[in-house]
């Protein structure tokens, strides 16, 4: 299996790698240079057995642009966040980082301009459904960009002093 990421149990100390394609988790950092570890190693998969399923979750974000994807694997789903390449959305869906920072964006100059948006706005704005919506504006607000007021989303202090985030 080279070039894929193995699962090997972890180290007694675990090494301090400071690569940027190395993530904290809630245990023991991953390094994708070196090894990857779960604390459930003997029941879980590495990416190496889940990488054909990560590129075609990857590919499906791509196409799908601003409209949400469902993630049946939210372990896969966990990883691939972590890495950066994919957000995850409420009710286990997904969409891809560019799709979250152009739907961000969007958000950011309406709120700037206008004061504030509703999700009937946003969605046109966008133009995707109600639901993905709906999930996006959900994340901005988890994200610290936006809180709800009512029926209307405004930006939060921090957002409007520090940019568009």
């Amino acid at each position: 299996m080279s070039g894929s990421p193995t699962v090997h149990e972890p180290p007694r100390s675990i090494p301090a790698c400071r690569s940027a394609s190395c993530f904290r988790t809630s245990g023991p950092p991953i390094c994708f240079r070196s090894w990857t570890w779960s604390s459930t190693a003997a029941s879980s998969a590495s990416l190496g057995a889940k990488a054909d399923a990560a590129e075609a979750l990857e590919a499906e974000l791509g196409g799908a642009g601003l409209h949400a994807v469902r993630v049946e694997d939210p372990e896969l789903a966990r990883f691939l966040e972590a890495g950066g390449r994919l957000v995850r959305l409420g009710d286990a869906h997904a969409v891809s980082p560019a799709a979250y920072e152009r739907a961000r964006e969007a958000l950011h100059a309406e709120c700037e301009r206008e004061g504030r948006i509703t999700l009937a706005r946003f969605r046109d704005l966008l133009g995707i459904s109600r639901r993905p919506a709906q999930l996006l504006l959900e994340r901005c607000d988890a994200d610290g960009l936006t809180r709800r007021v009512g029926d209307e989303r405004i930006l939060r202090r921090a957002a409007t002093r520090g940019g568009s985030g």
